[in-house]
Formats: C-alpha cells, structure tokens, sequence
C-alpha cells in the first residue's frame, strides 16, 4: 500500500507508492531531508521515522494466483 511519512515541520518526508499495471508491478520510493542539523531533541522523532521508513522498504509483495 501507499504510504507517506513526514517529520514535523516537513524537515524530512518519505514516499512509498506501488501500482499495478497488467502484469507489471511499479514501486517508487523517495525521501526527501531538507534539514541537515537536527538538534538533540530531535533525534527520538528522526529515529522512529527512519525505524518506519526501513519496516516500509523491508515489506515483501505477496503475489496470488487467481
């Protein structure tokens, strides 16, 4: 499934999208870190998004037969 995570203050995004298309599958994936510092405070909210980002890409695709 789609998915779009974000940091607070949009400092870091994550975009997942899959699609079918017939026989082909299409999975797209982007993340975009506007910020290069991040403060102490900071870090607990940027670990679970990267925590979140790695469970995303780690996802296996089921196929099923019909």
């Amino acid at each position: 499934k789609s998915k779009v995570l974000m940091l607070p203050n949009s400092t870091a995004k994550y975009y997942y999208n899959s699609t079918q298309t017939g026989n082909a599958i299409h999975i797209s994936s982007n993340l975009v870190v506007t910020q290069s510092l991040f403060a102490q405070d900071e870090y607990a909210n940027l670990k679970e998004f990267y925590n979140q980002v790695v469970a995303k890409q780690a996802e296996q695709i089921v196929l099923k037969k019909k």
